[in-house]
């Protein structure tokens, strides 16, 4: 298995907190065919000089610098420099352990899997983060049909290079480019999911922040929908949320909740569904 190069995508911006941690996590692989692709994507803290450091020390490690500013404008260009037959992508705030490419790549290299993706687990276990790991893996659960998923999180994924041509990822789209991904391919291609290979995901611990990510999800993910709803036939999950029904009913369901869970976990889909629909409709009106 160690003769298949494997190219690492890591698209960064204003990481200088937690990148550190990610590239040593990487560069510790029991699998050491590989290069790592680390994308720029316009940082103003000390990212740059990051990437520097550890690139003198180890020839895997591959500077690259994306001036159209979208995650998923950096991953093409990434994307475009692999060198590899197999494509692996995570996040720059996360932590994958010491198996992370064997485990993943397994299936593409023994079964002919052309795509794989893996699950996450909350870094840092506090209120928030802990309930929005609980909110992924209840979301997960309902996307798995006999070990593959109806979904792409590029912060845990592998696939056959050969399986795309040209730009991958809609760079137009700052968030949910994965799923506008997943909805492009779902018809042809498998995602086998591999529940036990976790990366360590910083979410979301605060407030703040907890709002500001349901609100971007909400906006961007209301974006891929409008992208797609002339040809979606059967309403994917992440879609459920939008429609007149659901949408009327969010105080109904919240108020449900208030009875059936705990105060801190209803409080929290308090915070996360109502930024979500927020930004939903928000970009409702933007499209108009």
């Amino acid at each position: 298995m160690q003769s298949n190069l494997v190219s690492i995508i890591v698209p960064v911006f204003n990481r200088e907190t937690t990148l550190a941690e990610c590239i040593t996590s990487i560069l510790c692989q029991t699998y050491r065919n590989f290069e790592l692709l680390i994308i720029d994507n316009n940082s103003t803290d000390r990212t740059r000089e990051i990437i520097k450091e550890f690139q003198k020390n180890d020839p895997r490690v591959v500077y690259l610098f994306e001036s159209y500013k979208s995650p998923a404008a950096a991953r093409n260009k990434g994307i475009s420099y692999a060198k590899g037959n197999i494509v692996a992508m995570t996040d720059s705030d996360c932590v994958v352990s010491k198996d992370w490419i064997s485990t993943l790549i397994k299936p593409i290299v023994d079964d002919g899997e052309l795509a794989v993706m893996g699950f996450e687990t909350d870094y840092i276990q506090n209120f928030w983060s802990m309930n929005i790991q609980k909110a992924d893996t209840r979301f997960y659960t309902q996307l798995v049909h006999n070990s593959y998923i109806a979904h792409i999180d590029t912060k845990n994924f592998a696939y056959k290079k050969k399986l795309f041509t040209g730009d991958v990822f809609d760079k137009n789209l700052r968030q949910a480019e994965d799923l506008d991904l997943y909805l492009r391919i779902r018809s042809k291609v498998k995602i086998k999911f591999l529940i036990s290979n976790v990366v360590s995901h910083r979410h979301a611990d605060t407030l703040h922040s907890v709002f500001q990510k349901y609100f971007w999800g909400g906006y961007w993910t209301k974006g891929v929908f409008l992208k797609h709803k002339d040809n979606l036939g059967a309403l994917p999950p992440a879609f459920e949320s939008f429609t007149v029904t659901n949408m009327c009913l969010t105080p109904l369901w919240l108020l449900h909740n208030f009875f059936k869970k705990p105060f801190g976990e209803a409080s929290f889909d308090v915070v996360s569904e109502c930024s979500w629909r927020l930004g939903a409709l928000i970009s409702l009106l933007n499209k108009k």
